[in-house]
């Protein structure tokens, strides 16, 4: 069952050892690299570029990890298995699922960037 919001705040200030600026900083790098992933991602279904496709999506796992976004990186990881043995109607399914939480992520950091500020 997917956690109630995108990102457990809990685990992600664990992850800065407790450095809320810190944290605040890690976010805001984040929501940037986040939507330089899919920006990438759209590119490379333009051209099903599928290797870059599996990149990108294995970075934004890597980054959504990082800030605790559980449920964005487990949309990730199911579009890089992804990228080997399915259409490309599975495979923008799978696009839409990934650009979804993301933004789902970036959502929640926006109003927690926001209340901090």
């Amino acid at each position: 069952m997917p956690e109630t919001n995108p990102i457990n705040w809990d685990k992600a200030l664990t992850t800065v050892g407790g450095d809320s600026e810190l944290l605040t900083e890690l976010l805001s790098v984040y929501v940037s690299e986040a939507n330089q992933m899919l920006r990438q991602i759209d590119s490379a279904m333009e051209t099903n570029d599928r290797s870059l496709i599996r990149r990108s999506a294995h970075t934004l796992k890597g980054a959504s990890l990082s800030v605790a976004a559980t449920h964005t990186s487990q949309q990730c990881e199911r579009l890089e298995e992804g990228c080997d043995g399915t259409n490309q109607d599975q495979l923008a399914d799978q696009v839409s699922a990934v650009r979804a939480a993301t933004m789902d992520a970036i959502a929640a950091i926006h109003t927690r960037l926001g209340q901090a500020g």
